[in-house]
């Protein structure tokens, strides 16, 4: 009298459970990854990348105007909702433009990038409204025609300071 083991029903067992989970999460992330890859925008490709490859030679051109005039630029950014404000200084021959435009470039994330128009308040000095940033870090470009400075942000909340140009530079 040899009792047999009462058979299980397939579905009971861990092991097939086991065994179909790995199939399973490899569509589910399939299925994931085709929709990351359908709804993002890839800003890291360049259409026309020898054209910008010569526009460095400008760049460079535009940085070396700015150091040759002496410039140096704070840049204060209020609360959201707020202005933003930047004052702009430069040696006796320099001649302070009407409107500058500062360009707030996401470190990672191009379709966040910013393009705001300044206009000169005072002399020397130049608002604007400020957008709503999204957190990380931002890159900082203040230029008009000929010249630019740059800098750098850590985060975005709250209200800020930044130094660009002769300004950012360390005191010897």
């Amino acid at each position: 009298m040899t009792s047999s083991p009462k058979q299980r029903k397939w579905y009971r067992e861990p092991m097939v459970w086991l065994v179909l989970m790995i199939p399973a999460s490899a569509v589910v992330m399939g299925a994931v990854m085709l929709t990351l890859a359908i709804s993002t925008y890839d800003g890291l490709v360049v259409d026309d990348y020898y054209k910008r490859g010569l526009q460095i030679n400008r760049s460079i051109e535009r940085d070396a105007s700015a150091q040759a005039f002496g410039l140096a630029s704070i840049v204060r950014l209020g609360e959201s909702g707020g202005v933003i404000e930047a004052s702009l200084d430069g040696d006796a021959s320099f001649e302070a433009p009407e409107m500058v435009n500062l360009r707030l470039y996401h470190a990672t994330r191009p379709g966040l990038d910013l393009h705001l128009m300044l206009r000169r308040i005072a002399p020397g000095r130049y608002l604007a409204s400020r957008p709503e940033l999204a957190p990380g870090r931002w890159y900082a470009q203040l230029d008009a025609e000929g010249w630019r400075l740059k800098g750098e942000l850590q985060g975005i909340k709250g209200a800020q300071q930044m130094r660009l140009g002769r300004a950012a530079m360390p005191a010897r």
